[in-house]
């Protein structure tokens, strides 16, 4: 649990630095993460405008939980290029793995958020 609050405050003050002046532009954004087809059990993800396509907007992040994550109009982005980042674990608390086993190193994507987009789903690929 202690864990958990601790991912939930940095992830809240990530939000926080990264949207400020950003105001009510910000739309909520819903989605799916899978990994290898199947559901992510636990993983952040991560979005970070892409200055050099125009985009001057802020940054934030989400935790996934069984595959969704969920950022309100609060902490949601302006649209415009972003580049996305998905971590991801395996769920399983152990003593050398508070938030689980690590399953992949970050998988980054580009994506261009079109007006009115309010949903983006991810498929992680598994390295063969």
């Amino acid at each position: 649990m202690k864990n958990t609050m601790t991912r939930f405050a940095i992830l809240l003050l990530l939000s926080l630095v990264f949207t400020a002046g950003c105001g009510s532009k910000l739309k909520p954004v819903t989605g799916k993460v899978t990994y290898d087809g199947q559901p992510l059990k636990s993983g952040v993800i991560t979005f970070v405008p892409d200055f050099s396509k125009g985009n001057n907007g802020g940054g934030t992040a989400a935790e996934i939980i069984d595959g969704e994550y969920t950022l309100s109009k609060r902490f949601g982005i302006i649209g415009g290029a972003y580049h996305v980042t998905v971590s991801g674990n395996d769920g399983v608390v152990a003593e050398d793995f508070p938030v689980g086993k690590p399953l992949f190193g970050d998988y980054k994507i580009d994506h261009d958020f079109k007006d009115g987009e309010t949903t983006f789903d991810v498929d992680v690929p598994k390295k063969r």
